[in-house]
């Protein structure tokens, strides 16, 4: 594995964790919404989809590893 894809892996961690951020961070809210302000309707969306795509992943991997451990079929 090379620096850029330990990088490029660290970088869609941090995005994939963003959605959770937003949640539950208000100074990151803040941020993110002063940031907005200044982005086009089609970033600001996008930032969303792939925020709440983040938050269905790490659910999905949540549910797959306690299933695995659990047993469920």
């Amino acid at each position: 594995m090379s620096l850029f894809d330990t990088l490029e892996f660290a970088d869609w961690f941090r995005a994939t964790l963003g959605g959770w951020r937003f949640i539950f961070s208000p100074s990151f809210r803040r941020q993110m919404r002063e940031r907005w302000k200044h982005e086009s309707w089609l970033y600001i969306t996008m930032d969303v989809l792939c925020g709440l795509a983040g938050i269905a992943f790490s659910l999905l991997i949540a549910y797959i590893v306690i299933g695995g451990v659990a047993g469920w079929e």
